[in-house]
């Protein structure tokens, strides 16, 4: 019994288990399935709803990541490391291509796979990477807040970072959801709701969990839906003749599927929150969700993902429902391969790391960055 009592709470790696195949799902239709060559009926509509669906993916990891390390002071040892597992899948994979000639490849272009530092490989890890060396400084400036003033620079940034960008078009602050301004914002959302909890609220503090998890559910289907309905209104306002209502039409359509978008952003905090009700211990779990990185760098890079999509042949079913199906057992196959591969290299990485050699490196560095 005292190991349970001791054993991490697995509800926050669950959801990173699940936000990670919202994100292989997003990946093989956004990348794989040309929805707009998809006459309109029943499955391009189904195909768009999964998209609004999952769209949830990149808010909650970044989320999450301000929910726990709200109190570090540095974690410039988890972008050193993270970055070195970039640089393994990178350099493992361009090779394992190159070796088998899978793909046709420049040399500069097969150089610069071979860098440490990554190049448009992984969109979301360039902008993280970053984030993480933020972070003891956006701690100090969280620290020095008290819940009002935390509030209010949540309600700026929302202000700021979603609704201007959204009724402008970008065109006074440019965000889409794919900047560092994005994640400082969402990181501030995942550090107010670890510094002052939510059921903690005197609105909420007398609710049951129950209660509390049937009201994330409804608030995360409302904001869904409600974005939902608002892309397909969006194309009756293209539709009309004035041409104001038109270009309203056009940046709804347009925004409605960006990380930063309002319903975006409520929908994500609804869906992190309901995973924070939950009170799960698995074992199993956490060794999963400690592994899920690994399957982003996996499946997504960008010469390994022409050539792991390629045999599923997706254009051949995205003509029928079927894709839905189809698609799913995709995304477990990918889910489960990612897992596998990124469990070897982390017994790869820990054999080296126990060698006097790589231990000497380690601590080279590590009295260089301390004493820099």
């Amino acid at each position: 019994m005292s190991s349970i009592k001791k054993m991490k709470q697995s509800n926050y790696e669950l959801m990173r288990i699940v936000s990670m195949c919202f994100i292989i799902f997003w990946h093989i239709i956004v990348h794989n399935i040309p929805v707009s060559v998809i006459p309109s009926g029943t499955v391009r509509i189904a195909l768009t709803t999964v998209l609004f669906f999952v769209v949830v993916h990149v808010n909650s990891f970044v989320m999450v990541t301000g929910y726990f390390s709200l109190n570090k002071k540095s974690t410039w040892k988890k972008a050193l490391s993270l970055l070195g597992v970039v640089w393994f899948y990178k350099v493992v994979i361009i090779l394992g291509l190159v070796l088998t000639s899978s793909i046709e490849i420049s040399n500069v272009s097969f150089f610069r796979e071979l860098l440490p530092f990554d190049f448009g490989n992984y969109w979301f890890l360039n902008v993280y990477l970053v984030l993480l060396l933020l972070i003891p400084f956006l701690n100090i400036a969280i620290s020095n807040m008290d819940e009002k003033k935390h509030k209010k620079i949540l309600i700026l940034m929302f202000l700021l970072f979603s609704i201007i960008p959204c009724i402008t078009d970008q065109q006074t602050i440019s965000n889409n959801g794919y900047t560092l301004l994005q994640f400082v914002f969402i990181y501030f959302i995942g550090a107010y709701l670890k510094k002052y909890p939510i059921e903690k609220n005197y609105h909420f503090k007398r609710w049951s969990k129950n209660k509390l998890q049937l009201f994330y559910i409804i608030g995360f289907f409302f904001c869904f839906c409600s974005n939902l309905f608002l892309y397909y209104f969006s194309f009756v306002l293209k539709d009309l003749d004035s041409s104001i209502l038109s270009n309203i039409g056009t940046i709804i359509s347009s925004f409605a599927l960006n990380y930063n978008s309002p319903f975006v952003i409520l929908q994500t905090i609804f869906y992190f929150l309901f995973f924070g009700t939950l009170n799960i211990k698995r074992k199993s779990i956490n060794f999963i969700g400690s592994l899920t990185m690994g399957v982003y760098l996996f499946h997504d890079n960008a010469y390994f993902k022409k050539v792991l999509f390629a045999p599923f042949q997706l254009k051949k079913h995205m003509m029928t429902l079927s894709i839905l199906p189809y698609s799913v057992l995709i995304v477990i196959i990918i889910f489960v391969c990612g897992i596998g591969v990124e469990f070897l290299r982390s017994v790869l990485t820990e054999f080296l790391k126990k060698r006097k050699i790589v231990k000497k490196i380690g601590r080279k560095i590590n009295n260089y960055i301390e004493n820099f």
